[in-house]
């Protein structure tokens, strides 16, 4: 066989997890030898000449923004047939379908691997068989989900895939902040904020179930003002160092609470909420704003939300608002994927969340249909 030579990178992830050294090895055990080696930080430029075939595609500016978000480590390997050892070493493009032992399906996370950007977590502290409250996204307004389902904390769960990932960003879909104690969630939050390394979100709702609020002992009806000051106290608290709030719910005085997010100003909070109330506390206080394509005229829907943010001298293409659109799926069907992803790019929408029933048993291969669907593999 000829000898060869090919170029590999170890992208930054890996290089975060400090793993060179062992996918050095691996290759040097497989008889290809190092000649050169840089660990250097991309330019867009140079990231796009890497991956020029792919510009143009859906994914390519996620892909770009991630190969330059940190070193990456590039080598040029030789030996005998250096090129498909090489691809067989690193294994399959998609990790979800790498076979174990190979370098991709060792070193990459499956949600991550895929393209995702952001895992977003829903909340709701207990469920009931029953409900008197008219859930707002069915028609009956019945839940449609079963009595005995069951959801971890998010806040908890964003920190142990924070963990398990690198640029996997995490967002709260969303948390029902007013069930909550304002500035213990404020603690909880920054603390997150810096163990994701600024990779969090809070999506903020005021929920729909007076049952789960009378099972927390909060009061239902004033849910609204009460978010209202949860809000605003939570940005005094994680931007002053001695922090003042005086208001009907909410009320501390010269609190100390450190250390301050890692994020300037603390994570964004995003308002989710598909109600008029909704849309004008997102003009009104909200770093974004987090819907839920349940509507039949998703356009007249978005058109009155972009109405509410001019009255406020705001608009949906700001650069510092974040427009986001959560997508129920009864099923993964690509031909319905791919259309919502269409027209979700046609109506300027920052960040589209799919929300497609996933299974656990061949959860890889479910979410790699997903993936390409949506045009990210």
């Amino acid at each position: 066989m000829a000898i060869q030579r090919t170029l590999s990178i170890i992208k930054p992830d890996a290089v975060a997890k400090n793993v060179i050294g062992e996918i050095i090895s691996r290759f040097e055990k497989n008889d290809l030898k190092i000649i050169a080696a840089k660990l250097i930080t991309l330019s867009d430029s140079d990231a796009g000449g890497f991956y020029a075939e792919h510009e143009g595609k859906p994914f390519y500016n996620d892909l770009i923004a991630f190969m330059t978000s940190g070193p990456v480590f590039i080598q040029v390997l030789e030996g005998e047939d250096a090129i498909a050892k090489n691809r067989e070493l690193m294994g399959n493009t998609d990790p979800t379908k790498a076979d174990v032992g190979t370098i991709r399906a060792d070193f990459a996370q499956t949600i991550e691997g895929l393209g995702f950007r952001t895992l977003s977590l829903p909340e709701h502290v207990v469920f009931f068989p029953e409900y008197e409250s008219d859930y707002p996204y069915t028609d009956d307004g019945e839940p449609n989900w079963g009595p005995d389902t069951g959801i971890f904390d998010p806040l908890f769960v964003a920190q142990a895939a924070a963990h398990a990932t690198t640029t996997l960003r995490f967002i709260t879909g969303v948390l029902i902040l007013t069930q909550r104690p304002a500035l213990l969630t404020a603690k909880e939050v920054l603390t997150l904020d810096h163990f994701t390394g600024g990779r969090f979100e809070l999506g903020v709702g005021s929920g729909w179930s007076w049952e789960e609020y009378g099972a927390l002992g909060v009061d239902f009806a004033n849910r609204g003002r009460r978010l209202d000051e949860y809000i605003e106290a939570l940005r005094v608290v994680w931007t002053d160092d001695r922090a003042t709030y005086r208001g009907e719910f909410v009320n501390f005085e010269n609190a100390v609470m450190n250390p301050k997010p890692l994020t300037e100003g603390g994570p964004p909070i995003i308002i989710g909420g598909d109600s008029p109330a909704a849309m004008r506390r997102a003009a009104r206080l909200g770093d974004g704003w987090y819907g839920w394509w349940a509507q039949p005229d998703i356009e007249a829907h978005l058109g009155e939300l972009d109405k509410i943010l001019n009255n406020h001298e705001r608009d949906l293409s700001d650069e510092d608002f974040d427009f986001k659109l959560g997508v129920p799926l009864s099923e993964i069907n690509s031909n319905e994927i791919e259309s919502k992803v269409a027209l979700a790019a046609k109506l300027g929408v920052d960040e589209l969340v799919l929300a497609p029933p996933v299974p656990a048993k061949d959860f890889a291969s479910h979410l790699e249909a997903v993936a390409n669907a949506a045009g990210l593999t």
